[in-house]
């Protein structure tokens, strides 16, 4: 059965769907069954996935609504080892449309429960915010996964994460678990060895021992739509998803 895992940071710009893909690339090299989900309407995984989204008929907001069914949103790439529930615009429009929807914070925890068994692991992409989708995200996962960059601000919001999850284990999920990666570290200086100290200090063991690097490759990538694995699969940012992976899934 499938773990769930919501990649998520209300902050944007720390590296949520660079990891949401690297990660999945990183599993499914280790010969794990892995689902993407795009539930930020800002597409940006799909985009990465060079999905085109003139002419996709069917995205997640579609399934979460009710409109279509999960078979019909589902992709398998074939340039890709791990299949993706794409994303579109009109996801923007889900905030409103369940606000007043009964038990609107397990509708995806219902949608994926007929397709776990067909994956080891489900990597959810987190729009950067903290509204009904993130919180269905957090509700169906078994682990939440905190992109931080070492920066200050990125701290600041990851505090902010930290607190709503504390809320969702009350009310909602009280087995989920917390990780956090640290991430986008060009080079080591003062202050981002100060925050990466802070971190460290603050949630021990929570924090993987492996810093994902940051590289203009890994921006490169998504431009052919591949990770960066298969596109500099030498390259130290690979080798940190590689470690990651295993860290995740030993």
């Amino acid at each position: 059965m499938a773990k769930i895992i919501a990649i998520a940071n209300q902050k944007g710009g720390v590296g949520k769907t660079t990891t949401t893909m690297n990660l999945g690339a990183a599993l499914s090299e280790r010969k794990n069954r892995v689902l993407l989900i795009d539930l930020d309407p800002q597409s940006s995984l799909t985009i990465a996935l060079k999905i085109d989204l003139e002419h996709l008929q069917y995205s997640i907001y579609d399934a979460l609504l009710e409109k279509a069914s999960l078979e019909k949103v589902h992709m398998r790439l074939k340039d890709q080892d791990f299949d993706i529930l794409p994303s579109n615009i009109h996801l923007a429009n889900a905030e409103s449309e369940l606000l007043f929807v009964m038990e609107r914070e397990f509708r995806l925890k219902s949608l994926l429960a007929p397709v776990k068994h067909d994956y080891d692991y489900i990597l959810i992409d987190c729009p950067p915010s903290l509204g009904v989708l993130t919180t269905n995200a957090l509700t169906a996962s078994d682990h939440i996964l905190v992109p931080v960059q070492t920066d200050y601000m990125a701290m600041q919001g990851a505090k902010l994460l930290f607190a709503t999850v504390s809320k969702i284990q009350e009310r909602l999920n009280p087995d989920v678990t917390v990780s956090v990666v640290l991430t986008m570290m060009y080079q080591k200086t003062k202050h981002s060895t100060e925050v990466e100290s802070v971190v460290r200090d603050q949630l021990q063991n929570s924090v993987h021992k492996v810093i994902i690097p940051g590289s203009v490759r890994v921006k490169e990538a998504p431009i052919v739509g591949e990770s960066i694995l298969t596109y500099d699969t030498k390259s130290p940012v690979s080798s940190a998803y590689r470690e990651l992976a295993k860290e995740i899934a030993p």
